[in-house]
């Protein structure tokens, strides 16, 4: 079945013009056909001419006879190896797909020129890693529990890590956001471990770990079997109804141990002080339990080791954001470890506890850049007005504008982070930017040291308006961007209307379609007028008035 015609990119990122053919198991990129080829195939197969006495040719003859190879096809299984995600990689391919193979991590990039076809490839790879993952893994461990009437799973893989108090904790939030539009949810079991290994997770649950995961909420009551099903494609399956009223209730045990094959507690799972709080869910923050902080202080014993460092240099990160820079998905613990100890090493070198307000106010004194007010999600905003930098000197400052930029983010992640947020949002406007502000060396200079050293801090990046201009800057640099950042930008054309879903609209300031005025110092009328200065003891007892007003 042909599903249209794509663009390929390469190992060298050239863009090659490829058919789609979906077939049986598996989606097959088969190289463009030649004028000559296309014409046969129209015309259909020559009738066989008889056989002639065989003539002599040259040696020159028999190499022009050669005939060409043909390139090979790309076939892609629909086996659940590959991820399917939509990407923009640039301004003339707004349309593409990411595929990457889970096995051993090669990537392809697709563009779908064919007009909508770009949903039918994330539709088609993620129901293919939808059926692997119930005919795979809860299959073969339902039947197992039904054999033992409720018998523990017992973990396949020694590797696998514990479970700790936490995963239980992120398991019932995932199975609560997916299940809050009825009173009385009904879930089958391939639905739950679907929900468990859900794309994006922040859990990073693996197959076995998801299937124990659902057997440890059937012993805590959350899931409560009633009732079994039959489907012609899947085979048996439990039924099992959320116990809504056991998992908004407190807990008033707080003596438990860890999972690693015998936690108990008195009548559940679940500490009061760090268990789930639907009233604020909504809110991407972290509470760390007593497990949880054990395994931050072994991480940063670990960091401290590796950079050859006393424990007490690694004081400058939290422990919510160490917790979350551990649990990344597919983040190993070594991973990690040598990435803190280089942003350490990085810290020391750079100098970042020595940097003042005096030594950067000639770059930020114009309002260019500041932080005010929170986002729904309790993230810290960052506002961004590159059109209010003094380009006309920047090339000779460009040490110090990055670490202007440095400044500011150590002052927001020490100052300004509320309890258990380890993210910012970042909003820049684009109006009026064209190709005198673009400064490459800067660009790269920024990516190389605010984007690598202050790792999983940005939660979101809003820029605006959409321009000719922003296009361009976003297509260059796509490439230089982390993988896991790129799903984090977000271009707007109405920025009032894109902003005021993330955060309140009386926080939208005027250059960016809102009301709302923001003060950087005492006496300031206009934040639009060119010659607005920026009072770095004003903003930041502002911003931490804002902060405490959020606590309350």
């Amino acid at each position: 079945m042909d599903i249209g015609r794509v663009l390929l990119r390469d190992a060298q990122y050239v863009w090659r013009e490829r058919s789609a053919v979906l077939e049986k198991d598996a989606v097959v990129l088969q190289p463009r056909q030649s004028a000559w080829q296309a014409a046969v195939a129209a015309v259909g197969q020559p009738k066989r001419k008889q056989k002639q006495k065989p003539r002599l040719k040259t040696k020159a003859s028999k190499l022009r006879a050669k005939p060409k190879t043909v390139l090979p096809a790309e076939v892609l299984p629909l086996d659940g190896s590959l991820s399917c995600e939509a990407v923009v990689v640039s301004s003339a391919h707004m349309h593409s797909v990411k595929l990457q193979d889970l096995r051993s991590g090669r990537e392809f990039l697709v563009d779908v020129t064919t007009k909508g076809k770009r949903q039918m490839w994330v539709d088609l790879f993620s129901s293919a890693r939808g059926r692997v993952n119930i005919t795979g893994s809860w299959r073969r461990k339902m039947q197992s529990i039904s054999a033992e009437d409720g018998g523990r799973i017992e973990t396949a893989a020694a590797g696998i890590r514990a479970l700790t108090l936490l995963d239980l904790q992120q398991a019932v939030e995932m199975l609560i956001a997916e299940t809050t539009e009825s009173d009385m949810v009904v879930l089958c079991g391939c639905d739950v471990e679907s929900i468990l290994l859900g794309d994006g997770s922040a859990a990073d649950f693996t197959e076995i770990q998801a299937v124990e995961i659902a057997q440890r909420l059937v012993e805590e009551n959350v899931l409560i079997p009633f009732c079994c099903s039959c489907s012609f494609v899947y085979g048996p399956d439990r039924v099992y109804r959320v116990n809504m009223d056991h998992v908004a209730s407190s807990i008033e045990d707080d003596d438990h141990n860890e999972i690693g094959g015998a936690m108990t507690t008195g009548d559940s799972t679940f500490r009061r002080d760090s268990a789930m709080n639907l009233m604020n869910q909504d809110r991407a923050t972290i509470v760390l339990t007593r497990a949880e902080e054990a395994e931050v202080h072994s991480f940063r014993q670990a960091i401290a080791q590796a950079a050859n460092v006393p424990v007490e240099e690694t004081i400058a990160f939290s422990d919510e954001y160490l917790f979350s820079v551990l649990r990344v998905k597919n983040r190993s613990f070594s991973y990690a470890v040598t990435k803190m100890a280089h942003i350490v090493e990085w810290r020391r070198n750079y100098d970042v506890e020595a940097i003042k307000w005096d030594d950067v106010k000639s770059q930020l004194v114009s309002g260019n850049m500041y932080w005010y007010g929170y986002d729904f999600q309790n993230r810290p905003i960052l506002w961004v007005r590159a059109k209010l930098k003094d380009w006309s000197t920047m090339s000779n400052r460009r040490d110090v504008e990055v670490r202007a930029h440095v400044y500011l983010l150590e002052l927001g992640c020490r100052q300004f982070m509320p309890p258990g947020c380890t993210t910012y949002t970042i909003v820049t406007d684009s109006a009026g930017l064209g190709m005198a502000q673009v400064d490459i060396r800067l660009m790269r200079g920024l990516l190389d040291v605010c984007v690598a050293n202050f790792p999983d801090r940005i939660g979101l990046v809003h820029a605006g308006p959409l321009t000719r201009f922003l296009k361009h800057v976003t297509s260059w640099l796509w490439p230089f961007l982390p993988v896991r950042l790129r799903g984090k930008v977000s271009l707007m054309h109405d920025c009032a209307a894109e902003l005021s879903k993330y955060m309140k609209s009386e926080l939208i300031p005027l250059h960016m379609g809102g009301a709302a005025t923001h003060n950087l110092c005492a006496d300031s009328k206009s934040p639009t007028a060119a010659n607005d200065a920026l009072d770095i003891t004003y903003m930041i007892d502002q911003q931490k008035r804002i902060m405490e007003e959020l606590k309350i």
